[in-house]
Order: C-alpha cells, then structure tokens, then sequence
C-alpha cells in the first residue's frame, strides 16, 4: 500500500502546553509504520467558542506518512490524547484540553462518516490550523477547496492574532510567511484540473 501524506494538528491549552504538544510528538514516532516527516512552529491563540477567561491555546502541525487506514490512525491517536490526560469518553466539542489531536489533511481523501471527517471540517475557519499547516505546505489545496493553506491564513490574519512561540523543524527550509510563486502556480493548476469533468 501506498503512503499518504497526513497533516496533524495538535492543541494544547492546560498545564505545560509546549511539553505536551512535544510528548504528543514523541508518542507519534512510537507508532508502527508512520514516519514524522515535519513539525511547524508552535503558536498560541486565543480560545474560540470560549469564555474569555479560558487559557490560550498553544497549536502545532505535524506532517506525516502512513500505511494505516484513518479510522486505525484515529484510534491510535485518541489512545495519545488519553495517555497524556485527556478524560477519556464522550468528546465535547469546546472544552479546555490537555491534549487534542486532529487529523487536518489526508492526501487527496474526503471522508465523511460519523467519527471522522476529513479534511477537517472548521480548517477553513481557524487560523491556528492554517498557520501551522502553511508552514509545511503553503502551496497545499485541501481537497474541495479553492484556496492554498497560506492564501487562506492570510485572509483570516487580521481576525484571528496568532504568536509564535518557537520554530518548528520542517522539511523545507522557509522564511515565514513566505510561499514560492512557482509552487502557488502548480496548486493551482491541480486545483483546475480537479475541476475537469472526463
């Protein structure tokens, strides 16, 4: 089977977020037949759909290559969220977390069933998924979207501050914010082409 590339979001809010965001990331690289392929910066934010007392979150991507199917990868990840404390059962769609792992992108996939949708339904509306996410793949399009991961972090910067807290380590030296013309192109020409009808 083929490996796909998957980008992970990760989200802390309680205790000592940038050590739980890095203890997610090495519960990652334990897991059979993935590969971490690149981690952005971390950036904290305030808390959406939350009181305003509510603790910043502290978000980070993570790119990744697996032979696992979405649902096995899901549950390997909730098994993270649990072992670094997160209350496992029911999920509450706006609460203070210890830990959160999301599955943003998974290759050209759409997945829609009761557990699992993907590419992440709210990556369109959150910057502290997009801002992350640009930094490993700026030129990226998520599949049924029109825009690349950084066009649409630029579109949402005013309404949503973000600050960087350290550098990540991704695959591709960039400086921040900056996205080759050349690549942009390309993603858009896919984005085309995905259009066409046979």
């Amino acid at each position: 089977m083929e490996c796909e590339r998957v980008f992970l979001s990760l989200g802390s809010n309680l205790g000592n977020r940038q050590a739980f965001l890095s203890a997610a990331i090495a519960e990652l690289r334990k897991i059979p037949d993935l590969t971490v392929l690149g981690i952005s910066s971390m950036y904290e934010s305030p808390a959406m759909f939350m009181t305003d007392d509510t603790p910043p979150f502290l978000n980070a991507a993570v790119e990744i290559r697996t032979e696992m199917e979405p649902q096995a990868l899901l549950d390997r990840l909730q098994e993270i969220e649990v072992r670094l404390g997160r209350q496992p059962g029911p999920r509450i769609r706006y609460e203070n977390r210890v830990m959160d792992i999301d599955i943003m992108v998974w290759g050209e996939r759409k997945i829609a069933t009761p557990r699992l949708t993907i590419p992440h339904p709210g990556i369109h509306v959150r910057r502290f998924y997009l801002q992350p996410l640009s930094n490993l793949a700026p030129d990226l399009i998520p599949p049924g979207f029109e825009w690349t991961v950084s066009e649409r972090a630029e579109q949402l910067a005013d309404r949503q501050p973000l600050r960087q807290i350290c550098p990540g380590n991704t695959r591709q030296s960039r400086k921040e914010g900056h996205t080759d013309n050349r690549s942009i192109a390309h993603a858009r020409q896919v984005r085309d082409e995905r259009g066409k009808t046979p």
